[in-house]
């Protein structure tokens, strides 16, 4: 709008410059509609002054708004950080501990031996400490057991658990009231005829979708 008035008031100039001095009148008339069109540019500047103004401020203002949002941005990360770590504290604090993690080998008769041939049965023992922050209720605890020659024992390809977002098989398991208190537990596995080998077995416990246990022991 500016551009166009200004542009109105130089075609009038040229036209004035243009018309004979004798034709007063019609100088006259130009010259009025010149001043009117001087006085609504100088409005116009006016106008635009004070909305540069108000831009200004505004630019400030928003200026601190950004700077506002910043400070909360950074203090709501801090905050997810802060969670984060609490939260895996408490994952950590709740998972359940093993000791006294033992294992024989069991004849017919349930009497403990080491001896390979006479081994029907493998018996696996711990303890479970006493973790108050840990989830209570009936609990799954797994076993796996692996040979000497790194396979792993099992009667099943259907028993499996998951465990760190996948699904991976079990020798034996067995379901247990946990109420936050130690308890001592045992989980048996039934071995096939010929299945065990002489030498070093590995057993490893899970429950509540951790490895609580891991250790090793010998048959003959």
């Amino acid at each position: 709008m500016l551009q166009q008035e200004r542009q109105k008031v130089e075609h009038l100039i040229e036209e004035i410059k243009t018309i004979k001095a004798t034709n007063a009148s019609r100088i006259r008339e130009f010259r009025n509609e010149l001043t009117t069109l001087r006085g609504v540019l100088k409005s116009y500047i006016v106008q635009i002054d004070s909305l540069n103004r108000l831009n200004e401020e505004l630019k400030k203002e928003n200026r601190k708004y950004q700077q506002r949002y910043s400070q909360i941005k950074d203090s709501y990360q801090k905050l997810e950080n802060v969670k984060t770590e609490l939260e895996s504290k408490v994952e950590i604090a709740s998972r359940l501990e093993t000791i006294n993690l033992r294992a024989t080998g069991l004849n017919t008769r349930g009497q403990k031996t080491l001896r390979v041939n006479k081994t029907d049965k493998i018996e696996v023992c711990f303890t479970i400490k006493k973790n108050v922050t840990a989830p209570v209720g009936i609990k799954p605890f797994y076993l796996r057991l692996e040979r000497p020659d790194g396979q792993l024992l099992l009667h099943s390809r259907d028993d499996l658990f998951p465990f760190e977002g996948e699904e991976i098989h079990f020798s034996a398991m067995r379901n247990v009231e946990y109420g936050g208190e130690e308890i001592d537990i045992c989980i048996y596995y039934d071995a096939d005829m010929g299945e065990l080998i002489a030498g070093e077995y590995i057993a490893d416990i899970f429950a509540d979708g951790a490895n609580i246990g891991r250790f090793s022991f010998k048959l003959k």
